[in-house]
């Protein structure tokens, strides 16, 4: 199944005393560390990866927002605080693209801005990397090739690589 960054939720990782076990969506038939990527549709639920979270989270950028819960950078469309609510605590709002909910943090604000901006940076720096492979494909791909030569028979035969003459 192909999952688009724009349908993931957010991503978590497996914990010890979750594996091969329960968490608060159902089962989870995986080992620890293992990646547990929630997708926005309710319908489609969750997919538990045979994939380490560690892989997952090095091929994109990600803003851990707390509570094991980690948000691709690009469907973050904004970052603010809730008003004073239960007990003069402040929620943290995650609001992000083409979603109608938000995903709310105990993660002081100033942190998840640092973290936002720490994830852009690392998915800037993947796109790029991921640009220049694509030009020296291209590169690689445009030069003209050499057309095979026939190796003549017989010619690394030679005896002694002329050590008779050095004599």
């Amino acid at each position: 199944m192909k999952v688009r960054t724009s349908d993931i939720l957010y991503v978590r990782k497996v914990r010890e005393n979750e594996a091969l076990g329960q968490d608060r969506d159902g089962p989870i038939d995986a080992p620890r560390n293992a990646a547990v990527i929630v997708l926005r549709d309710n319908s489609k639920g969750r997919i538990v990866t045979p994939v380490s979270f560690e892989t997952v989270m090095e091929r994109q950028g990600f803003v851990d927002i707390g509570a094991n819960r980690f948000v691709p950078v690009g469907n973050v469309e904004e970052l603010n605080s809730s008003p004073e609510e239960f007990e003069g605590k402040r929620y943290r709002v995650v609001w992000l693209k083409g979603y109608s909910g938000v995903l709310s943090s105990m993660v002081a604000l100033h942190v998840l801005e640092g973290r936002l901006l720490d994830a852009q940076r690392k998915q800037d720096r993947l796109d790029e990397q991921a640009a220049m492979a694509e030009r020296v494909k291209k590169k690689l791909l445009s030069r003209v090739r050499m057309p095979k030569m026939k190796v003549p028979v017989g010619m690394h035969q030679i005896s002694h690589f002329g050590l008779e003459m050095a004599a």
